[in-house]
């Protein structure tokens, strides 16, 4: 169970009447659909079911952090590390490693072929998930850009005095070429919104991702912002594994956003 901003529960069950819900009315939650009649068992329903092979935790988190065909990434697909962030575009948090962090590292570890780094949606409300969906439907070189367009305006679009966050949502995505009808276009896409929410779930069920950012460095998990010196540590202790040497990173808990707690 995810909760928006103001702390309210929200179970992750959107759909495409996310433009409808940004349409004036702010975060207003999407109700989620009525339970379905329970349908009595038949005799033929009550028989067990086959056993099933049990899961490897270990090969179910490594298929989860594998590259997927929906990734967008930024560096060489084949270097030798993988960095994938689980990141919620409405999380300050996750603006802070975007557009302070990674600029940092990425001439000498992405731009260098030596690190891929992927962004994952991880959205914590509706309007994170509106903003993600945006991001998706525009062709693909424009992804970052509009992602870092979006976090250096966060507050335009999701701070606490914000009433129309579709109104700045719209003016964000004209700058990347996008008019309204096209930003209501996009929020009609089922196809992008269910592959974001395949991307909570799995996150949420198989690397038990709970908060934003988390990042994924090789077989390290690197939770909130940290500083620039930790996530440096960490990609130089990848690399030094897979080329088989080893480099010590530190242990911190940084500041990171997570749904907020029940009232």
């Amino acid at each position: 169970m995810k909760r928006d901003v103001f702390g309210r529960a929200r179970p992750f069950a959107l759909s495409a009447a996310l433009a409808l819900a940004l349409s004036g009315v702010g975060r207003a939650d999407i109700a989620p659909p009525p339970p379905a009649e329970p349908t009595p068992a038949t005799p033929a329903e009550t028989t067990p079911a086959p056993s099933e092979a049990p899961v490897d935790p270990a090969a179910a988190k490594a298929a989860a952090l594998a590259i997927k065909e929906s990734d967008i990434g930024l560096g060489d697909p084949n270097a030798r590390v993988k960095w994938i962030e689980y990141a919620s575009s409405g999380c300050p948090h996750c603006a802070d490693l975007s557009l302070k962090v990674l600029p940092a590292l990425k001439a000498d570890y992405i731009d260098s072929g030596k690190v891929y780094y992927v962004l994952r949606d991880f959205p914590l409300d509706n309007v994170a998930a509106a903003a993600t969906v945006i991001a998706r439907c525009l062709p693909k070189e424009q992804f970052y850009p509009f992602m870092d367009k979006l976090f250096a305006n966060q507050m335009t679009w999701h701070g606490p005095e914000t009433t129309d966050p579709k109104a700045a949502l719209v003016a964000l995505a004209a700058e990347a070429g996008l008019d309204s009808a096209g930003v209501d276009a996009c929020l009609a896409r089922q196809d992008i919104l269910d592959q974001v929410i395949a991307v909570v779930k799995e996150a949420d069920a198989v690397l038990k991702v709970a908060s934003t950012p988390t990042n994924f460095i090789g077989d390290q998990v690197i939770e909130g912002t940290a500083p620039l010196d930790q996530f440096k540590a960490a990609l130089d202790k990848a690399l030094g594994e897979a080329s088989g040497g080893m480099t010590p990173a530190p242990e911190t808990t940084p500041a990171q956003s997570t749904p907020a707690p029940t009232p």
